[in-house]
């Protein structure tokens, strides 16, 4: 059944924190965010400096910062994997597990595929090789604002605007014009 714009914010904003991934992000005005009650995988944004952290322990003070884009901490905290691919696939590309590559990814071409985005390709390898990011700071991205959400687009690259058609999914948020918090969900709504 398609889904409205309305209908789609009031969803994401109603269930922030009951996606299927159990993923929560919290936001506050300090870092870091100190006892906070949250279970393990949350993540936590200042939204003044726009610090990231993400609840690494059961205790209420297991903050660990996420990092900055383009710092060794960043890069540090990134979850990374080299995965099998096409030759075709290029840095900046999203990509699905694939369904033709033993342990490969494919590159989305669409949001029009069932299958959900999980990465993005972030470094080539080799020419069937490459290194795929599956959370982390994600720069060199263009006419974004802070806050926003991003998408796989109809033409399969990121974008901050909401898709009309295909398959719905949030990759993120925005921190600044360029970077987002890359960070799949797993849940995605069909729109017509």
């Amino acid at each position: 059944m398609p889904v409205t714009d309305q209908q789609w914010l009031d969803h994401s904003n109603q269930n922030i924190q009951e996606f299927s991934n159990r993923q929560i992000m919290l936001k506050g005005t300090v870092s870091p965010p100190g006892a906070l009650p949250a279970p393990i995988g949350a993540f936590y944004k200042n939204q003044v400096n726009g610090d990231r952290y993400e609840k690494t322990g059961p205790a209420d003070t297991d903050w660990t910062l996420f990092g900055v884009s383009g710092t060794p901490a960043d890069d540090a905290k990134r979850i990374v994997d080299i995965r099998n691919c096409d030759a075709s696939l290029t840095v900046g590309d999203l990509v699905w597990e694939s369904t033709t590559i033993a342990n490969g990814v494919d590159e989305c071409t669409n949001n029009t595929d069932k299958r959900r985005v999980i990465g993005v390709c972030v470094q080539k390898v080799t020419d069937t090789t490459a290194e795929i990011m599956f959370r982390g700071a994600l720069a060199s991205l263009i006419n974004l604002s802070v806050g926003d959400k991003v998408y796989c687009s109809p033409a399969g690259t990121i974008t901050s605007t909401l898709p009309s058609s295909g398959y719905v999914q949030v990759l993120g948020d925005a921190y600044g014009e360029e970077t987002c918090d890359f960070s799949p969900s797993h849940m995605q709504i069909l729109r017509s």
